[in-house]
């Protein structure tokens, strides 16, 4: 750890958190929204009012999108508050600058990945844009360097890079070394989450498929499953999963 060159966080997509007014990672105001939360029909009906096309990753009940519109409807938003997804919050904490996101854990809030930017149809929204992070990187990329605190909390080099990160399910893709078009990986956490590599982008917001840009020129298509350890715990019990 204490020769560590850079440090990159992922976390579940769509696991997101309103934090207070300021420039730097302050305590979550409300307790996180957690990647399989289901929004209320009333927020999940205002996103689809949003996004371009029903099939849109956004529109889904369970996007980061459809999370602001939650706190939002239930007035709990105060003013000057910003969202976080829960890697974007854990780097603030260790480089001590803005939330700054990647455009994988983005695309669920209706990040353009193509023309990477905002799209002007969320931005004309200001109950949503006012909450947006303040930035987005691409992941891998440098956001900072590990502030003075946190070097010490940690045990890391004060010159350690903090780079932005990327979800659970994309980072279990890399680490599995796939290098062709066609070949997928599929990763058991507490969903199932299936990734393949390809190089035509497929949305499908009723099927719950969707795609992510890998690089330049390529899409991670796919979707996740009930079928992971969440339902083999439930069903099995914690002696049996420890087993298997």
């Amino acid at each position: 750890r204490g020769s560590a060159a850079a440090v990159c966080i992922n976390g579940t997509s769509s696991t997101v958190l309103l934090c207070g007014p300021g420039t730097s990672a302050t305590d979550p105001l409300l307790e996180p929204l957690m990647y399989d939360f289901a929004c209320s029909p009333e927020a999940v009906a205002r996103s689809l009012a949003m996004v371009p096309s029903p099939s849109h990753v956004a529109a889904s009940p369970t996007s980061t999108l459809a999370k602001v519109w939650e706190w939002q409807l239930a007035g709990a938003v105060p003013e000057g508050a910003r969202i976080a997804h829960q890697a974007d919050w854990l780097a603030a904490l260790i480089h001590g600058g803005p939330y700054v996101t990647d455009y994988h854990n983005a695309l669920k809030l209706g990040y353009d990945t193509e023309a990477l930017c905002w799209p002007s149809w969320l931005t004309a929204e200001q109950n949503v844009a006012d909450l947006l992070p303040q930035g987005v990187a691409t992941p891998g990329e440098s956001i900072g360097n590990v502030s003075e605190e946190a070097a010490a909390w940690l045990g890391l080099p004060r010159g350690c890079r903090v780079a932005a990160g990327t979800t659970d399910s994309i980072a279990a893709f890399l680490a599995a070394g796939t290098s062709d078009v066609g070949e997928a990986v599929t990763s058991l956490g507490t969903t199932l989450a299936v990734k393949l590599r390809s190089r035509v982008k497929v949305e499908d917001a009723a099927s719950g498929i969707y795609s992510h840009r890998l690089g330049s020129s390529q899409w991670l298509v796919g979707g996740a499953s009930n079928s992971g350890g969440g339902v083999l715990r439930q069903q099995l019990g914690d002696e049996a999963v420890t087993e298997l």
